[in-house]
């Protein structure tokens, strides 16, 4: 194994929902000093909050009450 190194890597990886970015940060001992994951949900976060206003709004909505037949 390499020895330790300080500096800051990233990547992503794909998942069955999208992309999962990656960013960690080391110190020269290798000790773990910062990360940030970004996982696909919150990428998506603006459509899916938009998403679920829309549909709430629809599911929320008074119900039409039935037209009468006329009576004969």
């Amino acid at each position: 194994m390499s020895p330790a190194r300080a500096g800051t890597g990233h990547g992503a990886t794909e998942t069955p929902y999208g992309l999962l970015h990656h960013r960690y940060t080391l110190d020269d001992e290798g000790t773990v000093t910062d990360a940030a994951l970004v996982p696909p949900a919150s990428q998506n976060h603006d459509a899916i909050e938009e998403d679920v206003r829309r549909y709430g709004k629809r599911a929320l909505r008074p119900a039409t009450p039935p037209t009468k037949s006329p009576q004969r």
